[in-house]
């Protein structure tokens, strides 16, 4: 889940994004990503948002439609039990990195070229 300003929240699960704002509750899930397994979302911006699967791929909301999932990161390899992590500070930079340690960063709208792996074990814990 992210609360990208007072009372207004997004928060993802399995396929689906739902949306909270000021004066409102939860919107009914809309389906963003047929892929599934959505366990990440990064809001830096009320209008601006990434969301990211457990395999990998990326979706961003732009002008409130969100894109196709696209793969940034390899599939993890094994399950380690621990889901992707993403952070999206500025909507010009984003930072994802799945449950076994490959990672992508985003500069602007396009991921970077390459992806690097790194051990989870050099990860600070949370």
């Amino acid at each position: 889940m992210s609360c990208p300003g007072p009372g207004t929240c997004i928060a993802v699960h399995g396929s689906t994004a739902s949306v909270r704002t000021p004066g409102s509750g939860w919107s009914t899930p809309l389906m963003i990503d047929g892929n599934g397994g959505l366990d990440a979302v990064a809001c830096p911006t009320t209008t601006s948002c990434v969301a990211s699967d457990a395999s990998g791929d990326v979706l961003r909301l732009s002008d409130g439609n969100w894109s196709a999932p696209e793969k940034v990161v390899p599939t993890p390899s094994a399950y380690t039990g621990d889901g992707t992590s993403l952070s999206c500070p500025t909507e010009q930079f984003c930072m994802v990195i799945t449950g076994d340690g490959d990672y992508a960063t985003y500069h602007a709208a396009a991921p970077s070229a390459s992806t690097t792996s790194v051990p989870a074990t050099s990860l600070p814990a949370t």
